[in-house]
């Protein structure tokens, strides 16, 4: 000590390099007075300012000391946000209402016509309110905005309901949103080749007769037609050779078109028995998840008259619900796989019921129980009068046939004279 005393002494005298040693040591003894103290800033306080209400929580780290004791203790306090009242939020809620309004509309004229997909947005970007959508008909404008209108006959429109719910905290409001969809506008030069293929194809398939008449307006736009020249060259024996294996593949096709018709015919058929199912077991307590695996499960035991498709696709959704597939999205699925407005209809109901917890869903199933039996009894009705219909020429061959053998010998005997 006494030698660095010593060279402390001599190098202050020294001039320069003594003033350097001395800043270095007040620098030392600042550093070990701010590892004292703990680097921080500490002021008492009685107030804390909670974060707006568009902000997220703070985490405050308070020092606490409790009268009588000498060292304070450590404690982290989580300061929520500032939260709406109720009179308050109503307002906001008709605000962000008003304001979704505006923005769902996105390319279209207005809700009084849709044409394209629809922005239904879910957050607000100026309050802290969640969105929900729910829509009466997803066959036409799904929960996402997708509207789907490419099948539309020109003129055709269909009205949908749409339920907006807004969410803040423990409070939520309902509003009903109706939007009239319109059969799809083409304006680029592919939407319009898009349009005029849809209508071209669904006319020549309910089309019977032995010319083909095109039409020279199609979606409001006029249509000229040109056939492709056939020129005669040695082409044609090629064309012969390939014409085999185009016939073959046109034969599968049309097979799997029926197939394809067959299907959905029997899944129409078979819809009013799962509903009458459904009913059946809801009605004697059991939940819908619990009567649609009741239902799959009888089937697995025991397929009721060979394959049923509609059985089938219950199978399947039955597994993806027990593999974590959300009970909602697997009757979505379902409905999707079947493809037909009244499993559409069925999968909405269904889904509404998970996500709300309708209490009235038996009385709603019920309702389409008595619907879907009335079709049952029409569709009956209607492939009777087409049975009829097709042995409707069978006869007539047979009446020739009778009128010829009663004519032969009367037409012999009169050559005989």
């Amino acid at each position: 000590m006494s030698k660095l005393k010593y060279k402390f002494k001599t190098e202050v005298k020294s001039g320069k390099s003594g003033y350097m040693l001395y800043a270095a040591v007040l620098a030392g003894i600042l550093c070990i007075a701010i590892l004292k103290t703990g680097g921080k800033e500490q002021s008492q306080t009685q107030t804390i300012v909670r974060p707006d209400y568009t902000d997220s929580a703070d985490n405050i780290e308070l020092e606490v000391l409790a009268e009588g004791e000498e060292k304070p203790f450590l404690m982290e306090l989580e300061v929520s946000p500032r939260q709406y009242d109720a009179q308050q939020i109503e307002g906001i809620f008709d605000t962000v209402y008003e304001q979704i309004l505006q923005e769902m509309v996105s390319g279209n004229e207005s809700l009084s016509c849709v044409r394209q997909n629809l922005k239904l947005v879910t957050e607000s970007q100026d309050y802290p309110v969640t969105a929900e959508w729910y829509s009466e008909d997803t066959a036409v404008i799904d929960t996402d905005g997708t509207v789907y209108n490419t099948e539309f006959e020109p003129g055709q429109k269909e009205t949908v309901r749409l339920v907006l719910i807004l969410k803040y905290g423990e409070y939520r409001c309902e509003y009903p949103i109706e939007a009239v969809v319109w059969e799809a506008q083409y304006d680029t030069a592919e939407q319009k080749q898009t349009g005029i293929v849809n209508v071209l194809t669904q006319l020549e398939k309910n089309s019977q007769e032995e010319v083909l008449t095109l039409p020279d307006t199609i979606h409001g736009m006029k249509v000229t037609y040109q056939s492709s020249p056939v020129q005669k060259s040695g082409i044609l024996g090629l064309c012969g050779l390939l014409l085999v294996p185009l016939l073959l593949s046109f034969r599968k096709k049309e097979q799997k078109m029926q197939a394809e018709k067959r299907r959905k015919e029997q899944l129409t058929y078979d819809y009013a028995e799962v509903i009458s199912k459904l009913v059946l077991l809801a009605g004697a307590g059991m939940t819908i998840r619990r009567a649609w695996e009741k239902i799959a499960g009888d089937y697995q035991k025991k397929p009721c008259g060979g394959k049923r498709y509609v059985y089938e696709e219950m199978v399947r959704t039955c597994a993806e619900m027990n593999t974590g597939v959300p009970e909602r999205s697997a009757y979505e699925r379902f409905a999707r796989r079947c493809d037909t407005k009244e499993y559409l209809k069925l999968a909405s109901l269904l889904s509404q019921n998970v996500k709300k917890g309708t209490t009235d869903i038996l009385k709603l199933l019920e309702q389409e129980s008595q619907s879907a039996f009335e079709q049952h009894k029409n569709l009956a009705k209607k492939k009777g009068e087409e049975a009829g219909t097709k042995l409707l020429f069978p006869m007539i061959l047979m009446l020739m046939t009778v009128m010829a053998m009663l004519m032969f010998p009367a037409i012999v005997s009169f050559q005989t004279f």
